[in-house]
């Protein structure tokens, strides 16, 4: 009879771990589901979170290029990408995204990162490298960022006056990147 019982105390605390170990692994799943990243090599990662306009590189868990990355494209050692920077009048959660787009190309190889504001001198510079046919960018995601934000954007005062005013700034204001 002792053995039985015994059985039945080690029953529910098999319950008790097992339902633990459920929530654990539960939590860490959704975590998983919310926050991505793609490993770019040489410590820089690509996060995509479920948000839109919180992706971003970092290297060695340091933000290197801040949100917004729209898109990005892996060529060897090189990541090119494009970037909706953040606005810096804005708090850390009400984030504004300028409408000032950057492009930049990243050489994770020995950490060098140029910025462009414009497509053409990016292409320019793309070909240089050697890497312009290889590039595959979604501009057409740049497009559909700008349009749903810049909607939301308008349907508050305040962070369209934030816009303006950031829009306005100079673009070496609105990023920490070097050229």
């Amino acid at each position: 009879m002792p053995f039985i019982q015994m059985l039945g105390v080690l029953d529910g605390s098999v319950k008790k771990v097992g339902c633990l170990l459920f929530i654990v692994f539960f939590v860490l799943i959704l975590v998983g589901l919310f926050v991505d990243y793609d490993d770019l090599g040489n410590g820089y990662k690509y996060f995509n979170t479920s948000r839109s306009d919180y992706h971003y590189i970092a290297k060695n868990d340091k933000m290197l290029i801040q949100n917004t990355v729209v898109d990005i494209s892996q060529i060897n050692n090189y990541v090119v990408g494009i970037q909706l920077p953040r606005c810096s009048n804005t708090h850390p959660q009400k984030i504004i995204l300028s409408n000032k787009v950057l492009y930049f190309i990243l050489n994770t190889e020995n950490d060098g990162l140029v910025t462009f504001f414009s497509r053409k001198e990016f292409e320019k510079a793309l070909k240089r490298r050697e890497i312009f046919d290889k590039v595959e960018l979604d501009y057409r995601k740049l497009q559909v960022l700008i349009i749903n934000l810049y909607k939301k954007y308008n349907s508050y005062s305040k962070q369209k006056e934030k816009l303006e005013q950031c829009n306005n700034v100079e673009y070496k204001h609105l990023t920490h990147m070097s050229r």
